[in-house]
């Protein structure tokens, strides 16, 4: 029997996220990367994590620019906030 005791109406919280940091790449070479990304919120504490693929056509596109991770990644998660409004 779990512990925990359910209770209505539950609690929202709010947080502000607004740093991340690229944890883990995978890469099938000339094919597909997979990018595991944490998200930190304005107090650099962990909040949550994020994971991302990367198809062929985009993989292709990040050649050797490191960069190019970072820049795509924010982007991602862009789109995550416009789609939440």
């Amino acid at each position: 029997m779990s512990d925990l005791n359910l209770f209505y109406p539950p609690i929202s919280k709010s947080v502000k996220v607004n740093q991340f940091k690229i944890v883990d790449v995978k890469i099938k070479l000339f094919e597909s990367a997979k990018i595991i990304v944490f998200l930190y919120d304005m107090n650099d504490s962990y909040y949550d994590a994020r994971y991302y693929e990367l198809t062929t056509d985009v993989y292709l596109q990040w050649s050797s620019d490191d960069s190019f991770l970072t820049k795509y990644v924010k982007m991602k998660l862009q789109e995550e906030c416009d789609n939440n409004t």
